[in-house]
């Protein structure tokens, strides 16, 4: 009940990263055709937009977000995740890494 808004990742995502969800919800999970919204369920009313929004205040409000590409239902993973850490030779981190400070970061 508590629940207003479920993500569904694949394996190549740390559930306990907001940067990691976030990437993965804006990358992944295409508006509508991704998600599944639920009306008939209880709703959780302490929720801001269930309380003053204008839907009804006890049921809906519940969306499961669908962040899988279609490989990973076959258990494939046929790409590269481009960001720093698997995007880079280790020579080009360590560089980074060691004038971090230096970039005010």
């Amino acid at each position: 009940m508590q629940i207003h808004r479920l993500l569904i990742v694949g394996d190549d995502i740390y559930p306990f990263r907001f940067e990691d969800e976030t990437w993965a919800f804006a990358s992944r999970c295409r508006p509508s055709l991704d998600e599944f919204h639920f009306e008939d369920v209880p709703a959780y009313p302490l929720v801001p937009d269930m309380s003053h929004g204008i839907g009804r205040k006890l049921t809906g409000g519940k969306v499961v977000g669908n962040c899988l590409l279609p490989s990973e239902y076959r258990g494939e993973q046929g790409w590269v995740t481009c960001d720093f850490e698997n995007g880079n030779p280790e020579e080009v981190k360590r560089r980074v890494l060691s004038r971090w400070a230096e970039f005010g970061l």
